[in-house]
């Protein structure tokens, strides 16, 4: 029987648009402004949990 995942995409979702409000852009961040405030290790350390590929794979959907 599989584990259940540590971190559902939900919570990926909430933790990057938190840390995006969180970094005061006025308008949207460009692609490079968005990997400077977001990045597969910030967003793991956040989390607390989460497989780094399964991180990458959900942040190259944003």
């Amino acid at each position: 029987m599989p584990r259940p995942a540590a971190v559902t995409p939900e919570r990926i979702r909430s933790a990057v648009l938190s840390m995006l409000a969180e970094a005061g852009d006025a308008e949207p961040p460009t692609g490079e402004r968005f990997r400077r405030i977001v990045s597969v290790r910030k967003l793991r350390a956040r989390l607390g949990a989460g497989d780094p590929a399964t991180l990458a794979r959900v942040l190259n959907r944003f």
